[in-house]
């Protein structure tokens, strides 16, 4: 319902403290196994015993802050761990 001045006054829901450190760990929980060896998307949520959706997201997290690459082998797409840059001496 508008107030005085015309606005509707609204809630923002933000997630809490709990559902982002869950978020998190799970992110770092792909990022290790990742660094570990390259994985197929469906290896990717039997190994971390995830839904596909919730796995996009957490690929999507670590693409945002370029964290992982991908290689198309075989008619398959393997994410793997992006390579830190070469230190030029």
């Amino acid at each position: 319902m508008p107030d005085k001045s015309g606005l509707t006054k609204c809630s923002l829901i933000l997630p809490s403290d709990r559902a982002v450190q869950h978020i998190l760990h799970r992110a770092k929980d792909l990022l290790s196994m990742l660094k570990r060896r390259p994985c197929a998307f469906n290896h990717i949520c039997l190994g971390l015993n995830i839904a596909r959706n919730e796995a996009r997201k957490y690929l999507r997290q670590l693409q945002q802050h370029a964290l992982n690459d991908s290689v198309e082998r075989d008619g398959a797409t393997f994410f793997m761990a992006a390579r830190p840059p070469k230190s030029r001496r």
